[in-house]
């Protein structure tokens, strides 16, 4: 789900953070670890303006080596809150100062994560900070989904499998990165035996249960992997119950197999205890849109993707939406060009938001359905709707009458 940029705490701390690819290696050496924790996790439930409040009240009272974390933080909160150019400006100190390594991976994310994507230029920041520590397995797992993002694939396996047999085999994200570059490939009979030995290594890491759903739902050549793929998500939901990631990727799963009923009581624990995160509001503009109330389910996913640029099925939904296109993932009946879209097509937005989820999540369910919708936007030249009062008039028109056909069902 979403790609949370903590790879500043992740090469500060001392244990992981529950949401993200990345856990956490040295937080503990830099003196205010706990702070830049809060600030990161403010910025991860919706409260950007007060996280980096916090990481830069820090920063601006730190100094020598403690400078570097602190700038490094920020920087992370930055490229969380979609900030990209204060990110950059913040990391560059650091840089400069001393090749620090958590802020040369940070400044890389910024270019494998956030617009126009540029993973060769992520590469060169990676191969500096592999360089200072060649053995970083946190480096090296930024390192191999830069080559998955270059479309190096068998460069990414190789740093995986240096992963899991030398540097670190027990650390299940190696398994998780590898077995991903197999669902990519639709290799699932390689994948499976990797997620299943993530599973032995971490039996209580819902993230283990979480990427084991994420292939069974990936494979529709098994005609019950929908079924599956909720019982995976479930389990990861019943670990990590206080994690949003893992309710919406639920929610998905439930609207997915036309489950909707089951899909209302997660939402309504999400918003118990995530009320303003990402993925509230992404969940939220799922349900609006299976109502029918397309400019509620528009504004909601602006907002989820606003208050987490790294939110996956929120640049999904939203490049989808933009497309002029049903979402066929959730909304099971219609035509696959539906009408009552087209009033809010933006097609270069559409393919900015579907290209942000393949570059974060090359391997999550539906990346062959976006790369298959940029494709088609990008060879099909359509003009732009025209905006007007009228054409307002009529998008209320075509919430009220979805909104009452919705309701029948």
């Amino acid at each position: 789900m979403r790609r949370i940029s903590l790879t500043a705490v992740a090469l500060l701390a001392a244990t992981a953070l529950a949401a993200g690819p990345v856990a956490a290696q040295a937080l503990g050496s830099a003196g205010d670890g706990g702070t830049y924790r809060r600030g990161l996790d403010l910025v991860a439930a919706g409260k950007a303006d007060e996280g980096i409040k916090l990481l830069a009240a820090a920063a601006s009272k730190a100094s020598g080596p403690e400078a570097d974390a602190a700038d490094t933080a920020l920087g992370s909160a930055y490229l969380m809150a979609g900030k990209v150019r204060e990110a950059r400006a913040r990391l560059k100190g650091p840089i400069d100062r001393s090749a620090y390594v958590p802020a040369l991976v940070e400044m890389a994310r910024t270019y494998l994560y956030a617009p126009p994507f540029e993973p060769k230029t992520a590469l060169g920041f990676l191969k500096t900070a592999i360089g200072r520590e060649p053995k970083n397995v946190e480096v090296l797992l930024e390192l191999a989904r830069a080559h998955v993002n270059d479309e190096n694939q068998d460069q990414a396996v190789a740093i995986y499998k240096l992963l899991i047999e030398e540097v670190a085999p027990k650390d299940v994200r190696g398994y998780f990165g590898l077995g991903d570059v197999h669902v990519a490939r639709k290799r699932f009979d390689k994948a499976k035996p990797l997620f299943r030995q993530a599973l032995q290594l971490a039996p209580q890491d819902p993230e283990a249960y979480f990427r084991m759903a994420n292939m069974v739902m990936s494979d529709e050549g098994d005609s019950n992997h929908l079924a599956k793929a909720i019982g995976w998500y479930e389990r990861a939901v019943e670990i990590g119950r206080d994690n949003p990631r893992y309710h919406g990727a639920l929610i998905y799963a439930y609207y997915r197999n036309g489950n909707n009923l089951a899909a209302a009581p997660v939402l309504t624990r999400l918003e118990e205890f995530a009320p303003q995160s990402s993925v509230t509001h992404w969940a939220r503009g799922v349900f609006s849109e299976y109502q029918g109330q397309m400019s509620r389910a528009l504004e909601l996913y602006k907002a989820a993707v606003a208050l987490d640029t790294q939110n996956v099925y929120a640049n999904y939904s939203l490049g989808v939406f933009l497309s002029g296109r049903r979402n066929a993932d959730f909304i099971l009946i219609g035509a696959d060009r539906d009408w009552k879209y087209l009033p809010h097509r933006d097609i270069d937005r559409s393919i900015t938001h579907l290209k942000a989820a393949l570059a974060l999540e090359p391997a999550f369910p539906f990346a062959g359905r976006a790369r298959g919708l940029i494709d088609d936007l990008q060879s099909t030249a359509i003009e732009q709707p025209v905006d007007s009062s009228e054409m307002e008039q009529m998008r209320q028109r075509l919430d009220d009458y979805y909104r009452t056909k919705a309701s029948m069902f």
